[in-house]
């Protein structure tokens, strides 16, 4: 249908309609359809649902009163403790589920998953009712002053990291992070000042193989050793309800902090980091969260090597798109691979458009399948965008717009991504990052292109942590 995207309702479009379809695949689809048949046919022989029928959706339930939450997560398969569910046949073969105390009534289809919200225990993806609200714990950290007296170009301004431990000075215990967020402030009065002398803001483990030993999440992909970084126009990651990062608060942790200043100095001036850190306990948390791990996507350019194809052999470049372009180091640092290409995650932006390539198939390392559901994006002002594509089906997964401020050099906004139910990734995907910058200053100017995707922990293990 020519314009067909106009026809859809607000707030909809291809990529979101495409998420949904995706969450499962057709071989998926097909086994659930077969379990709801056989549970159908289990009832016409007379059998009864009981305890221990297998499900991908776990649920005891042994309450008398049931609130009832519908999901499109799949077909219906539940079971229960005590007193059990009978099920007989509906009309139009759907199952009418019967509650042999309340009398309730229901009707499943292939197209929901029921989850029945009780005292028992349940899917964590429906948290029980009843519980208190979740009591969130904040922790505030003040950097060292800094003078602003200058230009400061990226990575060039004055810098600093302090060690930190998130949860107080109590025993050890398991901890959730729920978001991280900075402001620029002046150190006399406290007051917000503009975000355009943000560099960055880094949160890092100390110890990352201490952290990986704790948290036991070799099987599900390595999660890189920093947790967030923030930047101009992206000054916050506050992730979706029902999601944290997991760890234990005695864990070392460290902030590095540096100013940047592309604007003409019109005062000199004291400027501050004030971070916020807003956490819960998992005591308090009682099932409710799921966990993140994240993982950073950089967008390279060439310094040396045969090709631009990151983490692969060189000519293998069959079903993994453009290569990086060659590029010039804006920095010092380089990153290689194993093959002995050298390539700059910082690199120099010439005036006029530039549109760059880079495979992270690599990077992102899955192990299995998982969904991401959030998405932080780290750019340098003149960006316009930054995308992740899955190669292999030539769709674009993710992508971001930037807004650039007016009148002067910074970034205003960049956009992220934040979801509950998330986007698929595919461990055997061959995936890209597309950078474009516009650079309408005249002069060369410097860029990195960064997504740091959380995606869900499918082998988060608390007892690993806790232990």
């Amino acid at each position: 249908m020519p314009d067909s995207e106009d026809h859809l309702k607000p707030g909809i479009s291809f990529e979101i309609l495409d998420t949904i379809a995706l969450q499962i695949t057709d071989n998926q689809a097909a086994d659930q359809l077969q379990g709801a048949r056989r549970l159908l046919f289990n009832t016409i022989h007379g059998r009864t649902l009981l305890t221990g029928w297998p499900t991908p959706f776990p649920l005891l339930c042994s309450a008398s009163s049931i609130d009832w939450k519908i999901l499109p997560f799949g077909p219906f398969l539940a079971y229960s403790e005590n007193p059990p569910l009978n099920l007989d046949l509906g009309a139009s073969l759907m199952l009418k589920l019967v509650h042999p105390a309340t009398k309730t009534k229901i009707l499943a289809t292939s197209l929901f998953a029921v989850f029945l919200a009780c005292d028992g225990e349940q899917s964590t993806r429906s948290p029980r009712p009843n519980l208190p609200p979740l009591e969130i714990q904040t922790q505030v950290f003040l950097s060292d002053s800094y003078l602003v007296n200058q230009i400061y170009r990226s990575m060039k301004g004055p810098q600093n990291s302090d060690d930190i431990q998130i949860g107080g000075d109590g025993p050890p215990e398991p901890i959730w992070i729920l978001s991280y967020k900075t402001e620029i402030v002046d150190p006399a009065t406290g007051d917000v000042i503009s975000e355009e002398f943000m560099c960055h803001n880094s949160l890092n483990f100390e110890d990352l193989k201490d952290h990986l030993r704790k948290l036991g999440t070799k099987r599900m992909g390595r999660p890189s050793e920093r947790i967030f970084t923030l930047s101009q126009g992206a000054m916050s990651v506050e992730f979706p309800e029902g999601f944290g990062v997991p760890m234990m608060s005695n864990e070392r942790l460290r902030i590095a902090t540096q100013i940047l200043n592309l604007n003409p100095v019109d005062q000199i001036r004291e400027v501050q980091y004030r971070t916020t850190v807003r956490y819960a306990r998992d005591k308090d948390v009682m099932g409710r969260l799921q966990p993140l791990y994240q993982r950073g996507l950089q967008g390279l350019k060439l310094i040396s090597g045969v090709d631009g194809y990151f983490g692969i052999e060189p000519g293998d470049t069959e079903g993994h798109g453009e290569s990086c372009s060659i590029g010039v180091l804006a920095g010092k640092r380089t990153i290689s691979d194993k093959y002995g290409r050298s390539f700059a995650a910082h690199w120099v932006v010439a005036p006029g458009l530039e549109e760059n390539h880079t495979l992270v198939t690599e990077m992102l390392a899955l192990r299995q399948d998982t969904t991401a559901h959030y998405v932080a994006v780290h750019l340098h002002p003149f960006a316009k965008s930054l995308e992740l594509r899955d190669l292999t089906t030539g769709r674009s997964v993710f992508r971001s717009m930037a807004t650039n401020r007016l009148g002067r050099v910074g970034l205003e906004h960049v956009e992220y991504f934040s979801s509950e139910n998330g986007f698929p990734l595919y461990k055997d995907h061959e995936y890209t990052l597309v950078s474009v910058y516009d650079n309408t200053s005249g002069e060369p100017q410097d860029a990195m292109a960064v997504m740091f995707i959380y995606m869900l922990d499918k082998n988060y293990q608390k007892k690993l942590l806790v232990n």
